[in-house]
């Protein structure tokens, strides 16, 4: 064997200790970036990537309003804070009382709006619901009159028409439009369809109202007055139904006790599926956003 001379040792000794040898193929950056990145990962057994969850904001402290108009407690979430509202002369024990009854609530509610927010990254650190607005092309689904319409939004109309199942929306008032044309569709439907399921079974009211509202589907009075969200138009027939009878079983029973729910069940057999399936209900985020 030749020994080389003092420079070619030299040249031999560079070569042998280089990570890349002068004949070695030419490996792209990008493609030595991810052997090594799995040569690490592979180095220890069991280890795999993960991407990191998405981190939710934590529930801020609730703040407390006393509210001379008030007239019941009420828990509201908006704009990233959570207040309570409360009547004058509430005791602390009750105010305390409530929250901890309504915890589990507050909480759900937060985590959903967190998500929210998400899902829309651009609609992060804003309502999404007051930042949205109906766009031509969306369709608006009313499943208990088996109607699907088709938004065409824009500057040229004055006021919303429909034609065939297009709603021709301004664009200037879009949300405001949209939002009364549905209450307008609700107030044609959801009072007869109550009075139906009342003679059906046997319940006895003193009235019936449709309104825009934010927090419940539907409400009942002591006196049998029962008050409708018009966005239950929006619901499947068999949830716009489980909300009616809801309210109806609180003529008889004005709480949630075993014996509301066993009229419940007297009248609604999948009850517990409706009121689980009401939950994760989505609605159009322009519902909820200023007009």
């Amino acid at each position: 064997m030749c020994v080389p001379s003092p420079a070619r040792r030299d040249l031999v000794v560079l070569n042998f200790f280089s990570r890349k040898p002068p004949d070695e193929p030419t490996i792209d950056s990008s493609v030595r970036a991810a052997l090594d990145d799995w040569f690490s990962d592979a180095a220890v057994p069991g280890t795999e990537r993960v991407e990191a969850e998405p981190v939710l904001a934590a529930l801020p402290e609730v703040e407390w309003r006393i509210n001379a108009r008030a007239k019941r407690l009420r828990l509201t979430i908006k704009s990233g804070r959570v207040w309570v509202t409360i009547p004058p002369r509430t005791s602390q024990a009750t105010v305390k009382k409530f929250l901890k009854d309504t915890e589990s609530w507050l909480n759900s509610q937060w985590q959903k709006q967190q998500a929210l927010k998400l899902k829309h990254p651009d609609l992060a650190g804003s309502d999404p619901a007051r930042t949205s607005l109906p766009q031509s092309q969306q369709t608006l689904i009313l499943p208990a009159l088996t109607q699907t319409w088709y938004l065409d939004v824009s500057d040229r109309y004055s006021r919303l028409k429909a034609h065939g199942n297009i709603l021709h929306v301004p664009e200037s008032k879009a949300v405001a439009s949209l939002k009364n044309w549905v209450k307008q569709q609700a107030e044609g439907y959801l009072p007869d369809r109550l009075a139906e399921l009342a003679d059906q079974y046997g319940f006895h009211y003193s009235g019936c109202t449709v309104r825009h509202a934010r927090g419940r589907w539907g409400s009942c009075s002591r006196q049998g007055k029962i008050n409708l969200n018009a966005a239950l138009i929006l619901l499947a027939p068999e949830l716009l139904d489980y909300v009616l009878l809801h309210e109806l079983c609180h003529t008889r029973q004005f709480n949630h006790s075993p014996l509301f729910w066993a009229e419940m069940l007297a009248v609604c057999p999948s009850y517990i599926s409706n009121r689980r399936a009401l939950k994760h209900i989505e609605l159009p985020l322009w519902w909820h956003a200023s007009a």
